[in-house]
């Protein structure tokens, strides 16, 4: 998955409960057209429901993300295609013909800007990760204190490394909001800790003495 669509699934995934499946990756052209979807990139969620309000629910929360973040929102209001779910894509998006199409990977970003064989960037800020994740402790308050007594426990820990940035207090909040995800997925206290992708910054992270790679790609993670 690109970086923007990877923090979206995990934040539909944990956010909403109802949801048991979305779709990321299809190599091929839109119906009817001649233009690739953006799933050939891994640049595309279908959240599946039929429920319309659910899907109501979803695309207006996932609106907030902004303009600059989302391209493309369409649901049951747009065709009976979308009957079955909520589709969303994201700026940046692949340009032309997709990799699997043994082709270049080239990016296309809202202004025109045309880059090739660049990764996908993380254009969702920082901001808007803590804001999520101060949302969502809004709703289980005994978050920051099971944060705070394993930060006191040495659960969490970093190191900078070169390009990096310090691994601050604020946003290991936001790793937080990740918990369950991080404790079923990558199974803290094991051996080791395989490709975790939360977080727009490139760190060592030490998890109850595991070490792992943490970068924004990852696209087998899930």
């Amino acid at each position: 998955m690109t970086p923007n669509a990877q923090v979206v699934y995990d934040y539909i995934k944990l956010e909403y409960s109802e949801i048991t499946k979305i779709g990321v990756t299809n190599c091929r052209k839109i119906s009817g057209s001649q233009t690739y979807s953006q799933h050939s990139w891994s640049n595309a969620l279908d959240i599946m429901t039929y429920d319309r309000a659910l899907q109501d629910e979803i695309a207006a929360d996932l609106r907030t993300f902004g303009p600059d973040v989302l391209r493309n929102m369409l649901t049951y209001k747009y065709n009976s295609a979308h009957n079955s779910h909520v589709h969303v894509d994201f700026w940046p998006k692949g340009w032309l013909a997709p990799p699997c199409m043994e082709a270049d990977l080239r990016i296309k970003y809202a202004d025109g800007t045309v880059t090739t064989n660049a990764p996908f960037p993380l254009t969702i800020l920082e901001e808007e990760l803590i804001t999520r994740q101060d949302k969502a402790d809004e709703g289980n308050p005994d978050l920051k204190a099971n944060y705070t007594e394993m930060m006191q426990a040495g659960v969490f820990s970093a190191a900078t490394q070169p390009g990096g940035i310090t691994f601050n207090d604020e946003f290991a909040t936001f790793l937080v909001r990740f918990e369950d995800y991080i404790v079923e997925k990558y199974k803290l206290g094991s051996t080791v800790v395989p490709k975790p992708v939360l977080l727009p910054h490139d760190h060592v992270l030490n998890i109850k003495g595991s070490v792992g790679r943490v970068n924004n790609v990852g696209p087998d993670a899930l």
